[in-house]
């Protein structure tokens, strides 16, 4: 059960990094516009709502581990993914924060 918790807590944190990142591009404007309105940046955005999709892994595991029926391999993946995820996703604002600051 640790490892899904770990899976929660990059999620957890993955959101987070979301809602920072809306906000940013909202509240940051160039050339006259909300910088989330580029296309650059609502794609990039997006992208990372789906990654975030990390979540369900997570919350199929925990609800597998409720019912006494989840694996290792359930943990390992809910784990694996969800850490991965989290380490990628915060390329992605940094990327377009420091182009644009």
């Amino acid at each position: 059960m640790g490892r899904v918790w770990v899976g929660a807590g990059c999620c957890g944190r993955a959101e987070r990094l979301l809602e920072l990142s809306i906000d940013w591009a909202a509240n940051r404007t160039q050339f006259g516009q909300s910088f989330g309105k580029f296309q650059g940046t609502s794609f990039k955005l997006a992208d990372m709502a789906t990654e975030l999709q990390a979540q369900m892994l997570v919350m199929h595991a925990a609800h597998k581990a409720d019912q006494g029926r989840m694996t290792p391999t359930d943990a390992a993946m809910c784990k694996l993914y969800a850490s991965e995820m989290l380490h990628r996703l915060p390329t992605t604002p940094f990327r377009f924060m420091v182009a644009w600051a």
